[in-house]
């Protein structure tokens, strides 16, 4: 079976810490993401590094 291509993940968190890990490692490897977090302004900053990688 391949692999369906590309896969989507939904991350809470993904402006710092263990969901910002995990959201740069998942768009390096073309994944699409959702991401969520409490700060707006620290998840802008991070969606405009994903953004370079794969669709957020």
């Amino acid at each position: 079976m391949t692999p369906v291509s590309p896969r989507t993940a939904l991350i809470t968190g993904a402006s710092r810490g263990l969901g910002l890990a995990l959201a740069q490692a998942l768009a390096g490897n073309g994944w699409r993401l959702i991401v969520d977090a409490r700060g707006a302004g620290a998840l802008e900053d991070a969606v405009a590094t994903f953004a370079r990688q794969t669709d957020v």
